[in-house]
């Protein structure tokens, strides 16, 4: 008794659902040997062409036996070319007319030169009615603009979420009412890139993501909005070589941004990371901090900030966010950003060198004396310092510090 013949016992939905489970390369074998199993891999619902689904490891494998190949850069790109061409042409030709695919995801890494003619084909093949994902990847020589890509368009009313990097200038939307967007690239300023130009190509947004490689320019103020802007997430690297403390900057994002209910500011630095702390500017117990006109936030609710230091700029940030938030329930700061407890839901922690201990502690004496002061009564806050466990890294330390 094979496994075919008991799941040929199994209601066809149920056995399609348990099938579609299996990751396309072993579905595709499956059919090739078993006419029950084609039978569902025609109805197959996620398409994933990567170098792994495609076997492109073991064709690079027999690849280096051809001398040419492993000379000419051009030839051996025309050959990779070739061989995912077939590949993904044969697969789909043998779904047409068949099923509904739900999921199509298409990464061209190793194709820099890829005709716009075959990617058009296989969008035009993925994008029909009952699709839910789609994804593309293409590869870009040397950070440098694809040469041939002219522009994105995009017709799918009912789209909700779109996850794209920084050029967003060859995207055309149409009708289009993106709710949640991710920005991510691999440079950096894409939180200012972001507020520059998102409110005129996603005028309806409500959730928006940013990832940036750090930030070599200030956030501007602008009179653009994000009207419907619920969901605030930001991931910042400050990297040392494109690093700024001056968090301040995102006031812009947050008062372009009347709707927002959560914000979240995810910060990863260096333990060793030199910053412009606010301990710098204290004078006794006179506080020499910028200050904005005020702009009340009737809606925002919830605030995050994970990797919180003393930097002058985000205490700065932070005090805006309280002093102009009417409704504010809860401000949670967390210090320790090594704490498995907290970000990867283990108890297992990521050491600290002993610099990033005493900025954490360095940030929650900023918050009892820059913070606490203003916080309205309705509002808890949460200063979260390392556990027990976020031990020292490549030194002795003898800090006490408790878990929060």
């Amino acid at each position: 008794m094979g496994p075919e013949f008991v799941l040929g016992k199994l209601p066809e939905d149920i056995f399609d659902h348990l099938y579609s489970l299996v990751p396309l390369q072993y579905a595709a074998r499956a059919a090739c040997v078993s006419r029950g199993f084609l039978r569902s891999w025609r109805r197959y619902p996620r398409l994933v062409f990567d170098h792994k689904t495609l076997g492109l490891d073991r064709f690079r494998q027999t690849e280096r036996e051809d001398t040419l190949a492993s000379t000419d850069e051009r030839y051996r790109e025309y050959k990779i070319e070739s061989y995912l061409v077939n590949k993904i042409d044969h697969i789909l030709k043998n779904r047409s007319h068949i099923g509904v695919v739900k999921a199509f995801i298409l990464h061209l890494h190793p194709c820099p030169n890829m005709e716009a003619s075959y990617i058009d084909k296989w969008l035009q093949f993925a994008l029909k009615p009952g699709i839910e994902e789609l994804e593309f990847r293409c590869y870009r020589m040397r950070q440098e603009e694809c040469q041939r890509l002219r522009v994105i368009e995009i017709n799918a009313s009912k789209l909700s979420n779109f996850v794209c990097g920084e050029n967003l200038s060859q995207i055309s939307l149409g009708a289009t009412e993106v709710k949640h967007i991710t920005m991510r690239s691999s440079q950096p300023n894409m939180i200012c890139y972001a507020r520059t130009n998102l409110p005129s190509f996603m005028p309806a947004v409500e959730r928006v993501t940013v990832e940036s490689l750090g930030e070599k320019v200030k956030t501007p103020m602008m009179s653009s909005k994000f009207l419907h802007l619920k969901y605030l997430d930001i991931y910042l690297v400050a990297v040392q070589h494109y690093y700024r403390s001056d968090y301040f900057c995102l006031v812009s994002f947050l008062e372009a941004s009347p709707s927002l209910e959560t914000f979240i500011l995810r910060i990863q630095t260096d333990d060793l990371l030199v910053h412009d702390s606010v301990f710098r500017d204290l004078d006794g117990a006179q506080l020499h901090l910028r200050q904005l006109p005020e702009c009340w936030h009737h809606n925002l609710k919830n605030v995050m900030v994970t990797g919180f230091t003393s930097a002058k700029g985000l205490i700065e940030l932070t005090r805006y966010i309280v002093q102009n938030s009417l409704v504010l329930e809860c401000m949670t700061l967390d210090t320790a950003r090594g704490c498995g407890r907290r970000t990867a839901k283990t108890n297992k922690c990521k050491p600290m060198f002993e610099e990033g201990l005493k900025e954490a502690q360095k940030a929650v004496e900023a918050v009892r004396i820059c913070i606490e002061g203003i916080v309205r009564p309705s509002t808890s806050l949460k200063a979260l310092e390392p556990c027990s466990q976020c031990e020292c890294k490549g030194s002795t330390c003898t800090l006490s510090l408790c878990g929060v």
